[in-house]
């Protein structure tokens, strides 16, 4: 039997980053954006926030361009302060390394179930989401990340697309099967 199991964002990914006011180094994306516009040109950032006191980091994502050369929809997006845009840029690995910072933790996720014990489910993504496979496929079955690893290397666990487990990447919808043997871990 199939089980279908939807997972949801609770939080984008955070960011690290030293932070000039304290100690910490882990930013949270705030899911707004900073646009200056002047006679000609046009920067447009996304703000993250420090998790202990606030200060603010921004990530360029238009820089020094003509208005009439961005996107209508990141203008829209930006001017707006569109959450969802605000979250797929800061999944975006390729602007973020640009940027020269590092993810520090993939989305925190919920899940409309979990099904200990399955032997089939796939696991749905209501929008791509930056997580590790391995954490996401723990959750939902229950087990611990040394069992999915154990299970991994005896091929008794596939996953469809091929992904690797811990690796953080951006997914949306994996199928997992998994070959029961009572001798297994």
């Amino acid at each position: 039997m199939l089980h279908v199991v939807s997972v949801t964002s609770v939080a984008p990914p955070t960011i690290t980053w030293r932070c000039p006011r304290c100690p910490c180094s882990e930013f949270v994306c705030s899911e707004r954006f900073r646009m200056n516009t002047n006679a000609k040109l046009t920067d447009i950032w996304l703000i993250y926030r420090c998790t202990r006191c606030d200060a603010t980091k921004n990530l360029t994502i238009v820089e020094r361009k003509p208005i009439a050369k961005i996107r209508r929809s990141l203008v829209d997006a930006a001017t707006t302060n569109d959450p969802v845009a605000a979250r797929r840029f800061a999944r975006d690995l390729n602007l973020l390394r640009s940027a020269g910072v590092q993810v520090l933790r993939g989305d925190r996720f919920s899940l409309s179930q979990t099904v200990p014990n399955a032997s089939r489910l796939q696991l749905h993504f209501a929008e791509p989401l930056l997580v590790r496979v391995d954490h996401v496929l723990g959750v939902a079955l229950g087990v611990s990340h040394r069992h999915l690893r154990a299970l991994d290397a005896s091929g008794r666990l596939r996953l469809h697309p091929p992904t690797p487990l811990s690796r953080l990447r951006l997914t949306t919808t994996t199928d997992v099967s998994i070959d029961p043997d009572e001798s297994g871990p």
